[in-house]
């Protein structure tokens, strides 16, 4: 159960984060960065939180957005680096490492940012409040898979399921 839960948040932050960082989809990413804005406005609203867990909340998000934004520059900046190395007719598997190295450790980065920010939040709330952070959250992660087209857990077409080697 925790797995699931784990991949569901892993594939929510991923598509979250690429639609707000990725410097090649800029009417996505300004889409994102939309919906985003409008979802810490909806939870500041809805939590009721006063001035003070207001700006906590703020800076939270802030700061984790931060983190995400360089790693996802990061990221672009190595995967590039390997695509170019990777086209060359004999790559150097040490630069390959190197690089394979650095794209995951910035993809756990990225993956890592939504827990962080989600304890950090759930700390500064009241057991009422983190349901509340909790179910709108959720939801908001629901929509932006059906919007994006990735279909919601248990309705993938059993034709289009890859076993791994």
């Amino acid at each position: 159960m925790a797995e699931n839960t784990n991949l569901k948040l892993l594939v929510a932050g991923v598509m979250l984060s690429f639609l707000v960082g990725t410097p090649s989809l800029a009417p996505a990413k300004e889409e994102g960065k939309s919906h985003s804005h409008a979802l810490r406005v909806h939870l500041i609203n809805t939590l009721n939180l006063n001035v003070y867990k207001e700006k906590m909340f703020i800076a939270v998000e802030e700061k984790y957005d931060r983190i995400r934004q360089e790693a996802l520059e990061r990221i672009t900046k190595s995967e590039e680096q390997l695509e170019k190395l990777l086209s060359g007719d004999k790559p150097d598997e040490r630069k390959v490492k190197v690089l394979i190295t650095a794209i995951s450790s910035d993809q756990d980065i990225l993956v890592n940012t939504y827990k962080g920010r989600r304890d950090e939040i759930l700390a500064m709330l009241t057991p009422v409040q983190q349901g509340v952070y909790l179910s709108i959250t959720w939801k908001w992660q629901q929509k932006l898979l059906e919007t994006y087209g990735k279909p919601k857990t248990g309705q993938q077409d059993e034709k289009k399921k890859v076993k791994a080697p």
